[in-house]
C-alpha cells in the first residue's frame, strides 16, 4: 500500500545556537515511541534513524528551507516542511498514524517517549526571552510535578506562581491577581481560565499541544494583562483517520474526536467535557443541577495552498449553588427552607486565524475575533439580598508580520480591540428591607488602538537580546507604552544569564474579591473597563533576572528572580467581606519580590523535580496594606516519576509551604470537604464580617504527599488498533492536616478551622482509538 504524504508547514520563529533538528517519534494512537523511523532532508538526502526510545537528531546547518520526511512500515508517512537558518537548532515532534490493516497482536518494544533532557518547559527555541516556559503533551506526561495532565492546573504549580494549595481555582504569577493573566488560544483571548474550584481547566487536556507562558518580559505583540499571557495551542490536526480520545473520572466525563477530510486537506476537531455530579456542595432540591460545570471545543483547519485557514469555537458554563445560612446541626447543611447562595459563570470565544507564509522568510498572520464572559450572582450574605450581573463582551482583529533571518527576527503588527464592560450590584428583594443599600452601575465601552514592533538578535558569539515597543490609544486616557527588553548572555554553552525589564498595562480589571473563603470555589473574574467609576489602567513595572545552567546531559539548574511595582489596583477586599464588590472602592499600589530554584533530572526512565521558592507581595488599598491570602510566602515542592516499564509508571510528589495570610471570618460558615474519591463535600453559609484587620491572620503550613500509578494497555476494537489507560492516585497520603480558613468561634478565644480534604483516591481511565 502507498502511503500518501500529509504537509505541515512549520516556521522556526527564534531558535538556540545548536545546529541541529531533534525531536521524537511516536505511535499517533498508542502515544509510544517509535524506534527505527526513518528521518530524511529530502532536499539535502540526510538520512538518520530514531533511536531505541524514539529520538532522532539531524545535522540542520544549511538546511533552510526544506522538507524532512518521515518514515516506517506500517504506518503513513509524514512530509514537514521546515525553516532553520544556520546556525540554530529545531525541536520537532511527531506522531505517526498506523496503517489501517489487520495486525495479530500490538508490540511495544520501547518506553515512552521522553522529553528532552534539561528543564521541563525549558525555552529551547527562543534563546533571549526571559521567563518564558513551554509545556508540551510529552513534557507534561513526564513532569512528576504535572497535575492531572491538565496544562494550566500545571502551570498552576510552576516556578513563580503562588496557587492556593489543594484548591488552584485561580493562576496568580509573580504577585499577581487572576484577573492579571491573559489566556490566549491560537493567538485570540479566552476569558475564563478555571472550572469552580479549580478542579479542571476550561481546556480539555487531550486537545493540547503546547502551552507557552510568558511571565516575565512577552514578546511585543501580546498586551492587556500586567502579570503574565498564557498562549495555549492546539495539537497540529495532522492525524490521517478518524481519532477518539476521552476519560472518564468519578467527577466527569471528556471526548475529542478529531477526523481529516479533503484527502488531508483540512480537519476537524471537537471536544467536550461535562460533570455530572455535584462538587461542592448538593443541589438546592428544586429540580435545578446547581452544581456542575462543562466546556466545548470546535477547531476546523484547511490548507489553501500554502495558506492555512482556522476557525475556533470555545464555550464554558459552570454553576454553583448552597444554602446561605451555615447549618451545623444538619448533615446536609441545608434545607427546603433555606436561602442559597447561587453562582453562574461562563464565556465563549469564536475566531479565525489566516496564515500566509510570504516571500522568503516572512510569514503574515491575521486574526479576527469576538470574546464574551459572563457572570450573576444571588447572594444572601447581608441584610439585603444582592444581585450581581456582570458582562464583557469584546470584537478584536490583528495582523502581524513575522520575519526569520539568519541573524534573527523582526516582528511588527497592528490590533485594534472594541470592548463593552457592564457591572451591577442591585437588590435581589424589592422593596428592600434595609434602608441605607446603594446600588452599584457601572458601565464603559473604551476602543484600543495597538501597535507593536520587536527585533531580536545575536550579538557576537555570547549575547541575545530581544527589544520590542507596543503602543495603544485610548480616546480618553491617550497612549500608553510598553518598552520591553530582555538580553541573555551565554558563559559557556551549559550555563547562561538573562536579564529582562518590561512595562505592562491593563485596562479591563476585576472586581471578584480573591481575600473571600468562597473565592475558592467561585472562579469567575469580574471585569470593570478603564472609565468606570474613576478607574484608569493599572500598571505594572517589572526587572527579572535569571540563571539556567546544564548539569550534564540530564541534569538542569534554574534560579530565577523578579522585582515588581505596581499601580491602579482596584482594592475590593479593604472594602467587603463579600466575594464581589458591592460598594465604592479604592484604587492604590503594591509591590511584589521572589525568588524561585528549580532542579530537574530527565533520564530513560527516572523523572526527578524540585522547586523552592520565596516571594513577598504587598497590596496598599487607602490606609489598608495587606498581604494576598492567595500568595505563597514560601514553599518546596518534590516529585519523582518512575518507567517501570513500556506500560507502567509510578509517581510520588510532596508540598510544603509557610502558612500564607489570612482574614478572621465571623462565624457563618459551615464547609465540610470529604469524599473518598476527592471530590463532594458540604458548603454552607455566607460570611458577613471579618473579626480583626484584612489579613493579619495566619494559617499554620502546608503539607501534601500524593502517591499514583498508570498503567497502559494496548487493546484492538473491530481491527482497530488503541489504547486503554488507566490511573490511580492517593491524595494525601499521609492525611495531614491543612487549614483552609479560620472562623471565630462566639465566646471562645479559638477559631474554629476549614480543612482541606483528607486521605482521598483518585481514579481515571482513558482511551484513545
Amino acid at each position: 500500500m502507498t502511503s500518501p504524504e500529509h504537509f505541515l508547514l512549520l516556521t522556526l520563529q527564534f531558535a538556540s545556537p545548536a545546529d541541529s533538528v531533534y525531536g521524537t517519534a511516536r505511535d499517533g494512537v498508542t502515544g509510544v515511541a517509535l524506534s527505527g523511523v526513518r528521518v530524511e532532508a529530502v532536499d539535502r538526502s540526510v538520512v538518520t534513524l530514531t533511536n531505541e526510545v524514539g529520538e532522532y537528531s539531524l545535522p540542520g546547518s544549511g538546511l533552510g528551507h526544506g522538507r524532512l520526511q518521515f518514515s516506517r512500515p506500517q504506518y503513513d508517512s509524514i512530509t514537514v516542511e521546515v525553516t532553520v537558518p544556520p546556525g540554530h537548532s529545531f525541536r520537532l515532534d511527531v506522531e505517526l498514524q498506523p496503517l489501517p490493516m489487520k495486525i495479530a497482536s500490538i508490540e511495544v518494544n520501547t518506553i515512552a517517549s521522553r522529553d528532552e533532557p534539561g528543564l521541563s518547559g525549558w525555552p529551547a527555541d527562543d534563546p533571549a526571552e526571559i521567563g518564558f516556559r513551554r509545556f508540551t503533551r510529552d513534557s507534561i506526561q513526564h513532569d512528576p510535578l504535572a497535575v492531572d495532565r491538565d496544562p494550566l492546573l500545571t502551570l498552576a504549580q510552576s516556578p513563580g506562581t503562588g496557587a492556593q494549595g489543594g484548591f488552584p481555582s485561580t493562576l496568580h504569577i509573580r504577585g499577581g491577581s487572576s484577573d492579571q493573566n491573559l489566556v490566549l488560544l491560537d493567538g485570540v483571548p479566552v476569558y475564563g481560565a478555571m472550572h469552580l474550584g479549580g478542579v479542571a481547566s476550561i481546556f480539555n487536556p487531550d486537545v493540547i499541544g503546547s502551552v507557552d507562558l510568558h511571565s516575565a518580559v512577552p514578546p511585543a505583540n501580546l498586551s492587556g494583562r500586567l502579570s503574565s499571557v498564557i498562549g495555549v495551542e492546539i495539537r497540529s490536526g495532522s492525524v490521517t483517520r478518524p481519532t477518539l480520545t476521552g476519560a472518564w473520572t468519578p467527577m466527569s466525563l471528556r471526548g475529542m474526536l478529531e477526523t481529516p477530510f479533503d484527502r488531508g486537506q483540512g480537519s476537524l476537531l471537537l471536544s467536550g467535557r461535562r460533570s455530572y455530579r455535584g462538587i461542592f456542595a448538593a443541589d438546592p432540591g428544586d429540580g435545578e443541577k446547581a452544581n456542575r460545570f462543562q466546556d466545548y471545543l470546535f477547531r476546523g483547519s484547511y490548507a489553501l495552498g500554502r495558506d492555512n485557514l482556522s476557525v475556533y469555537a470555545v464555550w464554558s458554563t459552570d454553576q454553583l449553588g448552597f444554602a446561605a445560612l451555615a447549618l451545623p446541626g444538619n448533615s446536609q447543611g441545608q434545607n427546603a427552607d433555606t436561602l442559597f447562595n447561587r453562582f453562574h459563570w461562563s464565556n465563549n470565544t469564536e475566531a479565525i486565524v489566516w496564515r500566509h507564509p510570504g516571500s522568503g522568510d516572512r510569514q503574515l498572520t491575521a486574526r479576527a475575533w469576538h470574546a464574551e464572559a459572563g457572570a450573576g450572582v444571588d447572594w444572601s450574605g447581608h441584610d439585603v439580598p444582592q444581585r450581581l450581573t456582570s458582562n464583557l463582551n469584546e470584537t478584536g482583529v490583528s495582523l502581524e508580520l513575522l520575519r526569520n533571518r539568519t541573524m534573527g527576527h523582526r516582528l511588527a503588527g497592528v490590533e485594534l480591540r472594541r470592548l463593552d464592560v457592564r457591572y451591577d450590584v442591585s437588590a435581589s428583594v424589592i422593596p428592600a428591607t434595609t434602608s441605607g443599600f446603594q446600588p452599584m452601575h457601572l458601565a464603559s465601552g473604551p476602543t484600543i488602538v495597538g501597535a507593536f514592533v520587536e527585533e531580536g538578535r545575536p550579538i557576537g558569539a555570547h549575547w541575545s537580546v530581544v527589544a520590542g515597543l507596543h503602543a495603544n490609544y485610548l480616546a480618553r486616557f491617550g497612549v500608553r507604552l510598553e518598552p520591553r527588553l530582555s538580553a541573555r548572555y551565554r558563559l559557556t554553552s551549559a550555563v547562561s544569564l538573562s536579564l529582562g525589564y518590561a512595562r505592562m498595562y491593563q485596562y479591563v480589571q476585576s472586581l471578584r474579591n480573591e481575600e473571600s473563603l468562597v473565592d475558592r470555589v467561585f472562579g469567575a473574574d469580574l471585569p470593570v473597563a478603564v472609565g468606570s467609576a474613576g478607574l484608569g489602567p493599572a500598571r505594572s513595572d517589572q526587572v527579572s533576572a535569571a540563571l539556567e545552567s546544564r548539569l550534564g546531559s540530564h541534569t538542569g539548574l534554574r534560579v530565577d528572580g523578579y522585582v515588581r511595582g505596581f499601580r491602579y489596583l482596584p482594592g475590593v477586599a479593604a472594602v467587603t467581606v463579600a466575594p464581589f464588590a458591592d460598594r465604592k472602592f479604592p484604587t492604590g499600589p503594591g509591590h511584589a519580590e521572589g525568588l524561585t530554584i528549580e532542579l530537574t533530572h530527565h533520564s530513560s526512565r527516572l523523572d526527578l523535580k524540585g522547586v523552592a521558592g520565596w516571594a513577598n507581595t504587598v497590596r496598599e488599598s487607602g490606609p489598608t496594606e495587606f498581604s494576598p491570602g492567595a500568595q505563597r510566602g514560601s514553599w518546596v515542592a518534590v516529585g519523582a516519576g518512575y518507567q517501570l516499564n513500556e506500560f507502567t509508571m509510578i509517581r510520588f510528589t510532596n508540598s510544603w509551604a509557610a502558612g500564607s495570610p489570612t482574614t478572621l471570618l465571623r462565624d457563618n460558615l459551615d464547609w465540610h470537604l470529604t469524599g473518598a474519591t476527592g471530590v463532594g463535600g458540604e458548603v454552607a453559609g455566607s460570611p458577613e464580617a471579618i473579626a480583626g484587620p484584612v489579613n493579619q491572620s495566619r494559617l499554620p503550613s502546608y503539607s501534601r504527599s500524593d502517591l499514583g500509578i498508570e498503567r497502559r494497555w494496548g487493546v484492538t476494537i473491530m481491527g482497530a488498533p488503541g489504547v486503554l489507560t488507566t490511573s490511580l492516585t492517593l491524595n494525601n497520603l499521609f492525611n495531614q492536616v491543612n487549614v483552609l480558613g479560620l472562623v471565630a468561634k462566639p465566646g471562645s478565644p479559638s477559631p474554629r478551622t476549614i480543612s482541606y480534604p483528607s486521605r482521598s483516591i483518585g481514579f481515571q481511565v482513558g482511551w484513545k482509538f
